[in-house]
């Protein structure tokens, strides 16, 4: 009889500690076998000696991002690409119907989906107007909106990009909100300021997965233990 043909499926962003890494881990744990192909920009990644192919490519903001990563697919007959990191996410989505066309499965939601998502203010007014709990969040255009912040602690990260806490600061006073702030808009990004939540000890991550018709396939909700600092 002869033997099915595993799927090939693509990760990318696979460092070790990163989504793709622990994406390519449960890809190695389901009892499906797949063939894994790993692509990063490093090539000390640590995924890669876990992967039955991999390959360097440039950062997702390089022009020949897209191309390097259609090269690697086509030569691997990738079916699936997941990817590993949101840069990574955003550029892929922007090019859905290139890889549409080479007959790769893009395991990531819409284009509506992801673009909300990765903008924290819009996120904030999705959640306030849909009458679902939400911390109290202000966008920051100039230093003059500042005096609107009356309770501290407050949290600041970019409203638009970032990820990773990249670029995110606990401001327990007004002088300390001031510094964050002009530190965030000489970045080229406009701060958004929440309150803070809870304790040190109170991250949390939410996962959940649907079918491509809406349909509930599991959630899950992570306390995450932060040992490493960021």
């Amino acid at each position: 009889m002869k033997k099915n043909k595993k799927i090939s499926v693509l990760v990318t962003g696979v460092g070790g500690g990163g989504v793709g890494e622990q994406i390519l881990k449960a890809l190695r744990l389901a009892k499906t076998q797949y063939r894994i192909i790993a692509v990063d920009t490093l090539p000390v990644s640590f995924g890669f000696y876990k992967a039955d192919s991999h390959y360097l490519v440039p950062l997702a903001s390089n022009d020949s991002y897209i191309e390097e990563l259609l090269k690697a697919c086509k030569r691997e007959k990738v079916q699936v690409l997941i990817p590993g990191s949101e840069p990574e996410l955003k550029k892929i989505s922007q090019n859905r119907e290139l890889f549409k066309k080479n007959n790769i499965f893009l395991l990531i939601n819409d284009k509506n989906v992801i673009d909300l998502c990765m903008d924290k203010w819009e996120t904030y007014k999705f959640l306030k107007k849909n009458d679902l709990n939400y911390p109290q969040s202000y966008l920051i255009e100039k230093n003059s909106q500042i005096s609107q912040i009356k309770r501290f602690p407050v949290v600041i990260k970019p409203a638009r990009g970032g990820g990773g806490s990249v670029n995110t600061f606990i401001a327990q006073d007004k002088e300390e909100l001031r510094f964050f702030v002009k530190y965030i808009l000489k970045q080229n990004f406009f701060p958004l300021i929440q309150e803070y939540i809870g304790s040190p000890d109170e991250e949390y991550t939410v996962g959940v997965l649907t079918t491509f018709g809406g349909k509930l396939i599991g959630s899950i909700a992570l306390r995450r233990q932060i040992i490493s600092g960021l």
